[in-house]
């Protein structure tokens, strides 16, 4: 009966609405209208198209997603989550020249924002460029260094790029200065698993499980 319990789990479901049976479709597609009509509700300021923009390109409705945040820039071209919103969603359709073309936007209002380098830093990799996709991942880590997605994907970019020790020593970093999180440990434990080092495995496996259960 609470309306923001039902907006979060629309949230959460949002990237698995495929996995979803007929009822639990059909509940879902009620609420989804609900969240939209409550963030439509809220068009004067620029997180109303943010959100909605959001829940539908994860619910596999592109071009009312583009068309949102497209709007929204019109509107607030300030807001700067537009601008990685739309890359990844060009991305997400194939089309890397106006994944750039955004980023760079974005960048231009605000050259010290850590998404948008690690954005940036994404599309050099996919690319193959790996010297300037890892240095932007540098970079979006030194500007946000408490951001565990940032921090892990660049951790990941050094593992790929075969400099596991640098991957553990910044996820290690991470954790003695920001303390646990979920998605960091997981990165340590794959990585001493990789260099065969399975007490240490354990070890942030034991750590994960103490704290987050599983």
């Amino acid at each position: 009966p609470v309306k923001a319990v039902r907006l979060e789990a629309v949230n959460v479901l949002s990237a698995f609405t495929e996995r979803l049976n007929e009822s639990m479709k059909s509940r879902f597609d009620a609420v989804l209208n609900e969240y939209l009509l409550v963030q439509k509700n809220l068009s004067h300021r620029p997180e109303g198209y943010l959100n909605r923009g959001i829940i539908l390109a994860q619910t596999g409705k592109q071009q009312e997603a583009e068309q949102l945040y497209l709007k929204g820039i019109a509107l607030f071209p300030k807001f700067i989550p537009f601008y990685a919103n739309l890359a990844d969603l060009y991305r997400s359709l194939n089309n890397e020249a106006m994944a750039k073309a955004y980023i760079d936007r974005g960048l231009q209002l605000q050259p010290g924002n850590a998404d948008l380098h690690y954005a940036l830093g994404l599309w050099y990799i996919r690319k193959s460029d790996e010297v300037n996709g890892m240095a932007e991942l540098k970079k979006a880590a030194a500007l946000n260094p408490s951001g565990a997605a940032v921090v892990y994907g660049y951790s990941v970019g050094l593992f790929s790029t075969g400099k596991p020790k640098e991957a553990v020593t910044v996820l290690e970093n991470y954790l003695s200065k920001y303390g646990n999180d979920p998605l960091i440990l997981e990165g340590l434990i794959a990585v001493y698993q990789d260099l065969k080092q399975p007490e240490k495995a354990m070890h942030y496996a034991d750590i994960r499980k103490k704290v987050y259960g599983y």
